[in-house]
């Protein structure tokens, strides 16, 4: 499968991003930060980070002194409506099951038939590279499906490289250096150890690949006299490999989505079963607060930590939700339907774009 994963990585600078000129699938607005905070980051760090800025807005509030420092019925109110806001959660777990078990179970025919479709491109993925096996991993088969694009696309350059007509031979080249520097990042966010299939799709939503093949064919058209056939040919090569890449990418997504959803609803159930138990206890407390004030056992000051904390724990299963749901919606949102046609996933205004 050419040369080793660690040959590669000496070679790469660290912390490179993908390709410096912009497709569709990338907002110029998007820094370091947003990017971890809608895609890359752990969700439990996300969610962690949150809950924080949630805490540090109550505790402003505290200290400038809007917050009631009591027991009394704005908290009565608020803990009773995350109780039934939580309590809606479990609907929505299982919801998610639902939709996950949906695509998981079928028939001995239809599983036939998924992993029939799936083995069929594998091979015809091996046999147009000229390789025995393709690797399994989802990282290592992007990995090894850019390599043989950048293989098809160096070819490329080279054909074209010694042309008599200067005009599409400079067309063709600022096409494949601007194609080859985007292949390069990814395979280098690839070629690491660890990279698991959230990196793998993370990486390879970088290249819109439906607007590569139309630039391919434009030029293709506009230089179809001063072409030769065999570069023509490894056009068509680079054209396939594109379709093989977006397959893929789209097969992958459909898995992680389903991982996703899945882990998910564990997630959920996980935080939201203590959210309720406390939410519920904080209620059977401030019913007894205000009912014989004279059992008051906690003290002003401890009120004034205690409040805060509480409230911020109670919006926890909301905030690992929004943090789940973001990633899943940014990802599909980014990996556009395989389709010969493409569309722009930025909306003016729109949050997080």
């Amino acid at each position: 499968m050419g040369d080793s994963k660690a040959t590669r990585r000496a070679t790469a600078p660290s912390g490179e991003r993908a390709g410096d000129a912009p497709t569709p699938r990338d907002d110029p607005r998007e820094t370091g930060v947003s990017r971890w905070l809608l895609i890359d980051g752990n969700r439990w760090a996300v969610s962690a980070g949150l809950l924080a800025v949630i805490l540090a807005a109550f505790v402003a509030l505290d200290v400038a002194g809007l917050l009631p420092i009591t027991l009394s019925d704005p908290y009565l109110y608020l803990f009773s409506g995350l109780l039934t806001g939580n309590l809606t959660l479990v609907t929505v777990v299982l919801s998610i099951n639902q939709l996950v078990l949906s695509r998981e179970l079928g028939s001995v025919s239809d599983l036939e038939e998924r992993l029939e479709d799936a083995i069929d491109y594998r091979r015809r993925v091996e046999k147009d590279v000229g390789e025995a096996t393709a690797p399994v991993l989802p990282g290592d088969f992007l990995a090894f499906v850019y390599r043989n694009a950048r293989t098809q696309a160096e070819e490329l350059r080279g054909r074209v490289s010694g042309a008599d007509d200067a005009r599409p031979a400079s067309d063709v080249a600022a096409f494949t250096d601007r194609f080859l520097d985007r292949i390069g990042a990814i395979e280098r966010t690839l070629d690491r150890d660890d990279v698991d299939l959230i990196d793998a799709l993370s990486a390879s939503i970088a290249v819109d690949y439906s607007t590569q093949t139309h630039e391919l064919s434009r030029l293709r058209e506009r230089h179809e006299a001063s072409l030769s056939e065999e570069t023509k040919d490894t056009m068509d090569g680079l054209v396939q490999r594109l379709r093989q890449i977006e397959i893929a990418q789209q097969y992958f997504k459909t898995v992680y989505v389903q991982e996703e959803l899945a882990y998910l609803s564990k997630a959920l159930l996980y935080v939201g079963i203590p959210a309720e138990v406390i939410s519920t206890m904080a209620l059977l407390s401030i019913a007894v607060e205000m009912d014989v004030p004279a059992r008051r056992l906690l003290t002003t000051g401890q009120l004034h930590v205690l409040l805060p904390v509480l409230t911020t724990v109670l919006f926890t299963p909301v905030v690992v939700l929004f943090t789940y749901v973001v990633r899943v919606a940014t990802i599909s949102r980014r990996t556009t339907p395989t389709s010969p046609f493409t569309v722009s996933t930025a909306r003016s205004g729109e949050p997080g774009e």
